[in-house]
């Protein structure tokens, strides 16, 4: 039997647009190649929804033009910051933390995805879930 590769991904498993906690389970530190942001740093997130378990994928893009959303991630995820201060952002960092969101679903290329609207800044600020490291190994004892 043969097969022609297309690379074709799954289709995601979406949520209905709302309001929504979710939980950053995986973090990846990059570069972007974007066509504007080339270049830059970037924090590669996966997310997790609080109730169903289904997963919202975003690019923090650690540039001056996209300041606003790194911004709005670290006030909405309980990042302790200071106005005017420099701070360090390390992807392991962010592994735990916890925020709520509008989701929003998005058309292109006739795939649909959700997408990330409104990081609220103003909902109660949600604390950090422990990830015990012991769990993620695959080490059978």
């Amino acid at each position: 039997m043969k097969h022609t590769f297309t690379n074709a991904q799954p289709i995601p498993d979406l949520l209905d647009e709302g309001d929504y906690i979710l939980e950053v389970f995986e973090a990846v530190d990059g570069i972007s190649r974007g066509a504007k942001t080339s270049g830059s740093e970037q924090i590669e997130l996966k997310l997790r929804e609080e109730k169903t378990g289904k997963i919202i994928y975003e690019t923090l893009i650690l540039c001056q033009s996209l300041g606003w959303k790194v911004d709005g991630f670290i006030q909405a995820f309980n990042i302790a910051a200071v106005e005017g201060e420099e701070i360090e952002l390390n992807a392991p960092d962010f592994v735990g933390l916890r925020g709520w969101v509008k989701i929003k679903q998005e058309t292109h290329n006739e795939k649909t995805r959700n997408r990330i609207a409104i990081l609220y800044t103003d909902k109660p600020k949600l604390e950090r879930v422990e990830v015990d490291e012991f769990a993620k190994e695959d080490t059978p004892f």
